[in-house]
């Protein structure tokens, strides 16, 4: 896997280009932006919007919203090692244009009221606390790599202790859940049941194969990065209650109809053979045409992680 920091000659030639530099807390190098010329925007700017990511290939400018492989932004900035760069190229070679792909026959929120809210919010932080909506995209990037998150319906949050949280919301407008980036707190202390789901609920009759999983990342990372789940309706539980809540929604949105639900375990589910045979005896008598499958990380602890590795794979692969 790439590793910035064990790239000295990448980080010696960033404090040749850029008087100013560093590294933030998230272990991202922030120079100044060579597409923007960000370091003139006033006499004595202490800091640069240009961040090389530490573990790809790839660099942002929060100022002019420029994103690149780092072998683009060394190659024009003068970097001499030819050789490098090719190799930089080749393995940053991947296409986030899949993400907007998929949405273009399943959503048209464009114009919502969420949408509008969601923009509204990530502009606002952007303004009025750049260092923090900063952090914000950072940390989505380390979850999910490059995605538009008002795509899926995550917004950035500063809770009443003033922390930075990602919030997510469903494709109705309704808050689900927030998750900390800024502390070892997980999630938000104010439990919330809500299913998290960016497609629209109420057409999901609609769709053959439905995939269930624990975590909005889960989610959010099986529709971006799982080759099985291309035409599937997605959503997270927030918690571990399969069978219960997987029968409620068979009983509320009456899927009569011929479904496979898929049904994605972390790896510390507790007793998974037991709530897969529980589903299963269900099924046969609410809706035997229903069939169920199941899958379970091996070696990750989640099925996001999963996910990223596998993406992060293709793209040194490919």
């Amino acid at each position: 896997m790439f590793e910035l920091s064990k790239y000295s000659q990448i980080i010696d030639h960033v404090r040749t280009v850029s008087k100013v530099h560093r590294f933030n807390s998230r272990g991202w190098l922030e120079c100044f932006c060579p597409y923007c010329n960000d370091a003139t925007r006033k006499s004595n700017p202490d800091h640069g919007h240009f961040h090389l990511s530490p573990v790809s290939p790839f660099a942002h400018c929060f100022r002019c919203g420029k994103k690149v492989g780092l072998g683009q932004y060394l190659t024009y900035t003068n970097f001499p090692d030819k050789n490098l760069i090719r190799y930089l190229d080749k393995i940053s070679k991947v296409s986030y244009v899949g993400t907007y792909t998929r949405f273009s026959s399943t959503n048209t929120h464009h114009h919502s009221a969420t949408y509008v809210k969601l923009l509204n919010q990530h502009q606002t932080l952007y303004t009025q606390n750049y260092e923090k909506y900063t952090l914000y995209m950072q940390y989505l990037y380390e979850r999910c790599l490059d995605i538009d998150p008002i795509m899926y319906y995550m917004s950035p949050n500063i809770n009443k202790h003033g922390e930075l949280q990602v919030a997510f919301y469903n494709s109705d407008g309704h808050y689900v859940t927030a998750r900390n980036v800024e502390n070892k707190t997980r999630y938000d202390a104010q439990k919330n049941k809500k299913l998290y789901y960016f497609q629209t609920i109420n057409k999901i009759t609609e769709y053959q194969h439905i995939v269930i999983c624990e975590g909005q990342f889960d989610a959010v990372n099986l529709h971006l990065y799982s080759p099985f789940f291309k035409n599937g309706f997605f959503l997270a539980l927030g918690g571990s209650n399969y069978t219960g809540i997987i029968t409620d929604l068979i009983m509320s949105f009456l899927l009569i109809g011929k479904y496979t639900i898929h049904v994605v375990f972390d790896q510390n589910v507790y007793r998974a053979i037991d709530i897969m045979d529980i589903l299963n005896k269900k099924s046969n008598i609410l809706n035997p045409k229903i069939s169920f499958k199941f899958y379970y990380p091996i070696i990750t602890k989640d099925v996001s992680d999963l996910m990223m590795l596998q993406q992060i794979e293709r793209i040194y692969k490919s």
